[in-house]
């Protein structure tokens, strides 16, 4: 729709196709990609990031089980592939599926028939969809009076499902610090603008230490090696991490999208571990070491015994709902 502005260039109006023209003191844009209140009537810039992660492409497609009483897994099943990687999605009646990839590294045909090969299907029967990724964020997610929530804010390879986090934690910051005077909409602006800023960094940084942690061939893989394309606030962590794990004291902000343990799981999970002796550790350090492993083997085979099978809770969800398990 058309939208007016006021002599501050803050947005006055919008018309719209089905609702005539709209008034308010504040403006949530939820357009999508196309931002069009924040970057189109707002004019603010969108900043790339592509020059730090490289898939501009997913390729999905939705999968039905051949046999609907087969297991269903508990997890997001991410693989690497030649110039990207797949998710795989376990639900209750068919899998969903993509590949994101660079297509810089990689064409649209040859993604398809990497899909194809780890799907074991033709593609053509389950109507791909490609989709192109605006890789980046825009400047600023609150000018004047409106604020960009979702998509219209930025977007970036679905890794980590950050774009759900990121609405959600966007959506949280606003109704705690939503501006019931005028005279205060700059200052949390200000504020809205500086959290968000940095939340956005720290999730490039964490998609970033997937690949930069692979020790795979391929120029896709290699290309996210080259230092010039680590942040160096994630190349100065890797530094220090090569001999001390992660801790809360690396993460000083509060409510931080991936905290100490997040990074953790990552390093460890690709080998990329501490150079630190644990045999090395004596007296009532061992002992506290030994205990708290030992209390963690426990409850892992405790739960592995006692856990349902997946499908099993999920059908007793469906039926009866979350609340009566």
């Amino acid at each position: 729709g058309e939208v007016t502005l006021k002599d501050n260039d803050a947005i006055d109006s919008i018309k719209t196709q089905n609702n005539g023209t709209v008034q308010a003191d504040l403006f949530i844009d939820c357009t999508g990609t196309a931002s069009l209140l924040l970057g189109g009537a707002l004019g603010v810039d969108f900043i790339d990031r592509s020059d730090v992660l490289f898939c501009d492409r997913a390729l999905a497609v939705q999968v039905p089980y051949n046999d609907m009483n087969c297991p269903v897994a508990t997890h997001t099943i991410s693989t690497a592939h030649s110039a990207g990687w797949t998710w795989d999605i376990g639900l209750t009646n068919r899998r969903g599926i993509g590949y994101v990839f660079s297509s810089n590294h990689l064409s649209e045909s040859e993604a398809a028939k990497t899909l194809m090969g780890y799907v074991g299907r033709d593609l053509d029967r389950l109507n791909p969809r490609l989709l192109k990724i605006n890789i980046g964020h825009r400047a600023e997610f609150w000018r004047k009076n409106c604020i960009a929530i979702g998509m219209s804010a930025g977007f970036l390879e679905p890794l980590e499902a950050s774009a759900l986090m990121m609405v959600e934690t966007a959506a949280i910051m606003l109704a705690d610090g939503f501006p019931y005077n005028k005279d205060s909409i700059a200052f949390a602006a200000k504020r809205f603008n500086a959290s968000l800023d940095y939340r956005w960094d720290r999730i490039i940084d964490f998609l970033k230490l997937h690949y930069v942690l692979s020790r795979r061939k391929e120029p896709f893989w290699q290309d996210h090696r080259v230092n010039a394309s680590i942040p160096a606030s994630l190349q100065e962590r890797m530094d220090y991490w090569q001999y001390s794990s992660p801790t809360d004291l690396d993460f000083t902000h509060i409510g931080e999208l991936f905290p100490a343990a997040s990074y953790q799981f990552i390093l460890c999970g690709m080998g990329a571990v501490p150079k630190l002796d644990v045999n090395q550790i004596t007296g009532p350090d061992k002992r506290m070491y030994q205990s708290v492993m030992a209390g963690k083997l426990k409850a892992a085979d405790r739960a592995m015994r006692e856990l349902q099978n997946h499908r099993q809770l999920l059908d007793k969800v469906n039926e009866f709902g979350f609340q009566t398990i």
